[in-house]
């Protein structure tokens, strides 16, 4: 049986393998969108509100690796521009989702300046002083910065402009006109509480936030990691369609395969990485030379299955099988230019010559004009200079205009 110490150690664990997951899924949203910045606000405020997102959970990372009390409270701090300017960041994305319903309005975008203003407000504060938040307890046993006494007034703040996003995002769904933008704003209202809900720093509510975390609450904290991770994944998913001009299933194909090759595959190579520096020397060998291997192969075998099933990942992300998807798959792999054609043709007459055993060998078309000469291989000779028994045993083109090819040695 584990003792409590040991349920919060392993506890404490999962959950720094889930905030990692978060950050490296985040950081590959805000990676995918930079290209597509140029397309309008949504994909610029959505990246702003995941990079800060992000920020506030690689802090929290580190500071459960710190060793030195100076070091954690730094890292808070800096994390502490992230809690600040995650509000502002949603109502700057609810903003433009309501933009793109045709909804114009200035005063909405001075709310939206003043939210960033106000946030930098309290980042600045944060950072400098202790009014907003204060040192981290030095008996707690996990490190926190403490509420000081304006903390109150960012309360207000922060929730203030969470809400005043939400609605925003509803009066975006209520003017949809379309049954799919509809739908997609929908789940979006839901999605768009997962930005708060994860960064708000709950611990500065407690009145004793240097007491340690109930074993309880363990659990609670992971499921609303994960629940956190879920909302953004299909926050993701909608907003990923504003702005582009490519259809839906190619968008979401194009999403789907980004993702399993970045971010799932870093995922994969993590929890590899996690469990074989956990587990026992296997064979005498180095940790290191473990964990080299581990990460090579992991690496290796999680390409290979996204190379070999991709058709397969595909189809299973049309949520059907349909036989047009499956002529589009094949037709990028048999189109064949010239250049691809005749290097074929050498491949065939290669292979042919080494069968059969000749030094040369070629491919003529038959046309109106004469037989054309389309591959050769072996010492260079012009057509004209062929046998004459050979171009005799031509046979002469179709009447209907086709032009099939003979192929003979030289």
């Amino acid at each position: 049986m584990f003792a409590g110490s040991d349920m919060a150690y392993v506890f404490g664990y999962a959950n720094d393998v889930l905030q990692s997951i978060i950050v490296i899924f985040g950081a590959a949203v805000v990676l995918y969108n930079i290209p597509r910045f140029r397309r309008g606000t949504v994909q610029r405020s959505f990246s702003a509100l995941i990079g800060l997102v992000v920020l506030v959970y690689l802090m929290e990372l580190l500071v459960s690796r710190s060793v030195a009390p100076a070091s954690a409270e730094f890292l808070l701090r800096v994390g502490w521009i992230g809690v600040t300017l995650v509000p502002a960041a949603q109502f700057h994305l609810s903003d433009a989702l309501l933009r793109t319903t045709g909804k114009l309005s200035r005063r909405r975008r001075v709310l939206v300046v003043l939210s960033y203003l106000g946030g930098a407000a309290f980042a600045v504060l944060g950072l400098l002083t202790n009014w907003v938040v204060g040192e981290p307890s030095a008996v707690a046993t996990t490190p926190s910065l403490t509420g000081g006494p304006l903390f109150p007034l960012f309360t207000a703040y922060f929730w203030a402009a969470a809400l005043g996003a939400v609605y925003n995002v509803w009066r975006a769904r209520q003017r949809c006109l379309t049954t799919t933008t509809r739908r997609r704003m929908t789940t979006t209202l839901v999605a768009i509480l997962a930005a708060p809900l994860a960064v708000f720093p709950y611990m500065m509510l407690s009145s004793h936030p240097a007491a340690e975390m109930p074993l309880l609450l363990w659990p609670v904290l992971i499921i609303g990691n994960l629940v956190v991770s879920i909302l953004f994944a299909v926050l993701t998913s909608q907003l990923v369609y504003f702005g582009s001009a490519s259809p839906d299933r190619v968008v979401r194909v194009r999403l789907y395969k980004y993702m399993a090759r970045v971010p799932l595959a870093a995922t994969i190579v993590l929890l590899v990485f996690v469990l074989v520096s956990r587990a026992p020397s296997i064979l005498g060998l180095h940790k290191e030379v473990l964990l080299g291997f581990a990460v090579v192969a992991t690496v290796m075998i999680v390409e290979w299955v996204i190379h070999h099933y991709k058709q397969t990942f595909e189809r299973a992300f049309q949520l059907n099988d349909d036989p047009d998807v499956r002529r589009i798959q094949a037709l990028s792999e048999r189109l064949l230019t010239t250049s691809d054609l005749q290097q074929f043709l050498e491949s065939v007459l290669a292979a042919t010559c080494e069968a059969v055993r000749t030094p040369s060998a070629f491919v003529a078309a038959l046309t109106p004009n004469g037989p054309r000469l389309e591959a050769a291989i072996g010492p260079p000779a012009p057509l004209e200079g062929l046998p004459n028994a050979v171009l005799q045993r031509l046979p002469s083109p179709g009447g209907n205009g086709s032009e099939p090819a003979a192929a003979g040695r030289r």
